[in-house]
């Protein structure tokens, strides 16, 4: 079923209007169904996977080099959980500007996960069960302008973590369990 869809999107002749603005949602996976491998589709710009049955995102999956363009991502609201953002899961967006993972019980962000998402300005990681910022986390968010921490579990910031976010004009740690600037 998705092979045809995304064969619809690689070969249609979309009008230029909508190669612009080329938007991916997919919805209502069947229950226990693992993230469909989701192959090159250039135009892409943004791609939501929201309110999805998707029980599970293989270690070794990764967006591929073929989703160039994409600009917006949104993953939210597994039935299972996102335990880990592993460092080469998102490498190849390289032209990602807003990244959402919320409602995701993620607990770990590896350190650089987001270094090659130098383009990035937002990034939400709220709603989920993080309890520890370090101060690799965000290296190499150089165009950060917002990040959204809020409704996790923190209760330790590493020295230096935010030092790299030169752009930075705001962070949201609402709900967490913070002690100390």
């Amino acid at each position: 079923m998705f092979d045809g869809i995304f064969n619809f999107f690689q070969q249609s002749n979309i009008s230029s209007q909508y190669d612009k603005n080329l938007v991916l949602c997919l919805l209502q996976f069947d229950m226990g169904q693992r993230m469909p491998q989701i192959e090159n589709i250039p135009k892409l710009k943004r791609l939501s996977l929201v309110g999805n049955y998707i029980y599970r995102i293989e270690e070794s999956f990764t967006f591929s080099a073929g989703f160039g363009q994409l600009a917006f991502l949104e993953i939210h609201e597994f039935v299972s959980s996102l335990y880990t953002i592993k460092t080469n899961l998102l490498s190849q967006l390289r032209n990602l500007l807003e990244l959402t993972i919320k409602k995701a019980d993620m607990s770990v962000v590896e350190p650089r996960a987001f270094a090659s998402l130098t383009k990035l300005e937002t990034l939400n990681m709220s709603s989920n069960n993080i309890e520890q910022i370090t101060q690799d986390v965000f290296a190499g968010l150089k165009s950060l302008k917002v990040l959204i921490l809020e409704l996790n579990k923190i209760n330790y910031i590493e020295d230096g973590s935010f030092r790299d976010l030169s752009n930075l004009f705001e962070i949201d740690l609402n709900h967490n369990y913070v002690k100390k600037i």
